[in-house]
């Protein structure tokens, strides 16, 4: 009870936190990185009257099946627009659709490896991002960043896969405060880039 009650907190704090880093991030990556924030503080408003009444705790896990797709497609194409170039918005609303669909397919049948499939997936577009962006002239530090991110999606769906909701949860406040910061990172950058060309 004390560990879902803080894995609950430090998302919706992660949800905060990366709502605010996200603010000077490019439109792609921003979108998509406070539209998956909000779904998972969604998730924490769900589970919140489980937490207090026993006979509401179905409610928190039900919606995370839905919550946890969705949100773990925007996290990996918020990141592979700051790593590599927005996805073309018929395949992103493709992808979106059927997180979507896996989620309502897990919550109607009980069956959360449907829901897991999107955070794996998620993960290795992530890291095929991640080797596509090691060939580029950018920072080590972004593609250390997108790996530990896409590590902690995949650790996410194997626990959402398990039913530890509490450990899902934890692993999502992880990437999506890896993802805000590293589009805040870009955002100072190109701002440091055009002072420089404005002196």
């Amino acid at each position: 009870m004390v560990f879902d009650s803080l894995a609950a907190f430090l998302l919706f704090a992660a949800c905060v936190m990366a709502w605010l880093l996200a603010a000077e991030a490019r439109l792609p990556s921003r979108v998509n990185i406070r539209f998956a924030a909000m779904l998972l503080a969604a998730l924490v408003a769900a589970r919140l009257p489980g937490l207090a009444l026993p006979e509401w705790s179905v409610l928190g896990p039900a919606v995370a099946l839905i919550v946890v797709p969705l949100a773990s497609t925007l996290l990996a194409l918020g990141l592979f627009a700051f790593l590599v170039r927005p996805v073309p918005v018929g395949a992103a609303a493709s992808g979106l659709g059927l997180s979507l669909a896996a989620g309502l397919a897990a919550a109607l049948s009980g069956v959360p490896a449907y829901a897991a499939l999107c955070p794996i997936a998620g993960a290795f577009l992530i890291a095929a991002a991640v080797v596509r962006d090691a060939g580029a002239a950018r920072a080590s530090w972004s593609s250390l960043a997108g790996l530990l991110a896409a590590l902690s999606l995949l650790c996410g769906g194997f626990a959402l896969m398990d039913g530890a909701i509490d450990l899902a949860e934890m692993f999502l406040a992880a990437t999506l405060i890896g993802a805000a910061s590293q589009t805040r990172v870009e955002a100072q950058a190109d701002g440091l880039a055009a002072v420089k060309t404005r002196w």
